[in-house]
């Protein structure tokens, strides 16, 4: 469709609409990659706390430069890009044989996109004529510079799989999904095309980073430095996307995420999830799984944990999402919103089997302090702590790994916050 030039005063409408994106991303961008993240379509991104990002981060690049171009120039068509943040989704799509996705997502953007542009114009004029030159001119804009971008989206997923297919290890990727799909492969052939032996017990590891521009030398020194304090032979590793890496560690050796402390600390950009040592095949597959689900679970932790392995989260990982806030609330009553250091304690003394002493020794805590805030929990829970304490420890459980049954005001702040 040839482009007119609006009036003015639609200009000026689009140019105040442009600055409220800009200027107030908080609000209206917030809005927008929310709506398009929970959009049908998008759950393979949701999963995957890189790819998650990454598409938020790309979306919020195109919605920002079409936005910026309609300050300078209002209502005329905007000239489509690749930034290097919607460059490195595109690849890291195309690395995980999303190609489809890639393309079908700024579909679904386009529609996120206008639901944005609708919800701006109507905070700008009441008056009907204005609104409906104006919401053609959104109309014509934002689908010009979608197709534009799409376009230029659809060439790069074209070069990106080309060189994926050139590439010295293609064998390596489609043996490695064979595997992790469980799919029958010969166990000769894929030894030797992984260079790995997968006759042994072995622990995935998943280490990542939601941090732009994170090179891949740190992902690399901390899983370094994780094998050298398993004592264990070089880890058979493969890369996904450009801030992702997972790794499987050899030997028997169950690591301990407080091992991790340096590692982490070292390269303060870094997260890691472990799985569970396993054997053979199918162990090779199903500890990776385990180490994905925990990196689900510190994605979704509001608490900031870098490192966790599987055993940490198991309990967790087997509630059902959409109950789990019930759950918790109906099992902890007021003791939903007490303090964390309180909270943490039942949780401990729990851990430790009802045992006072202990749970003294591992908070740092005087065992009359201890005594003080059970004897404060009992009041807040349903029912006497006594009663229940498989319940309490697995609705505390809960609440500080997928923030169940938590309230904006009572954050749990992590074991530290119980030593103070």
């Amino acid at each position: 469709m040839p482009w007119e030039r609006p009036p003015e005063r639609i200009r000026d409408l689009i140019r105040q609409g442009a600055e409220l994106i800009v200027h107030h991303e908080s609000a209206w961008l917030d809005a927008f990659t929310a709506g398009l993240m929970q959009s049908p379509g998008m759950e393979a991104t949701l999963i995957d706390p890189v790819l998650a990002t990454e598409t938020e981060r790309a979306a919020r690049t195109t919605v920002v430069r079409w936005a910026m171009s309609n300050i300078t120039d209002p209502g005329a068509p905007v000239v489509p890009a690749l930034d290097a943040d919607i460059v490195e989704i595109s690849r890291d799509l195309v690395r995980r044989g999303l190609d489809e996705l890639a393309l079908a997502s700024y579909r679904i953007g386009q529609t996120a996109s206008w639901t944005l542009l609708v919800r701006v114009a109507f905070s700008l004029t009441s008056e009907p004529e204005e609104l409906e030159v104006l919401l053609d001119v959104l109309a014509q804009s934002i689908a010009e510079y979608i197709e534009g971008t799409l376009v230029l989206v659809a060439e790069r997923v074209r070069i990106d799989r080309e060189e994926l297919h050139r590439g010295t290890h293609p064998q390596r990727r489609e043996t490695l999904a064979l595997l992790l799909e469980g799919a029958p492969f010969p166990i000769d052939r894929a030894e030797m095309r992984l260079g790995y032996s997968l006759r042994r017990t072995h622990t995935a590891v998943v280490a990542w980073s939601t941090e732009p521009g994170t090179e891949l030398g740190h992902l690399e020194r901390a899983v370094a430095l994780l094998v050298e304090r398993a004592h264990s032979a070089a880890a058979f590793t493969i890369v996904p996307a450009a801030a992702t890496l997972w790794a499987w560690v050899p030997g028997d050796t169950k690591i301990d995420a407080r091992d991790l402390l340096d590692p982490i600390d070292a390269a303060s950009d870094v997260r890691i999830a472990i799985g569970s040592p396993a054997h053979g095949p199918e162990g090779f597959r199903r500890s990776h799984t385990e180490a994905l689900l925990t990196q689900q679970m510190l994605s979704r932790s509001p608490y900031g944990q870098r490192a966790a392995t599987y055993d940490e989260v198991k309990l967790a990982t087997a509630m059902i999402p959409d109950r789990s806030d019930l759950f918790v609330r109906e099992t902890l009553g007021g003791l939903v919103d007490a303090e964390a250091a309180l909270r943490h304690t039942v949780l401990t003394f729990v851990r430790e089997l009802g045992s006072v002493s202990r749970a003294a020794e591992s908070l740092h805590a005087h065992r009359n302090t201890i005594v003080r805030r059970l004897a404060h929990a009992d009041t807040l829970l349903p029912r006497p702590l006594s009663e229940n304490p498989v319940h309490v420890a697995v609705a505390l459980e809960l609440a500080h790994w997928h923030g169940a049954g938590d309230t904006a005001q009572h954050r749990l702040r992590g074991p530290s916050a119980a030593q103070k």
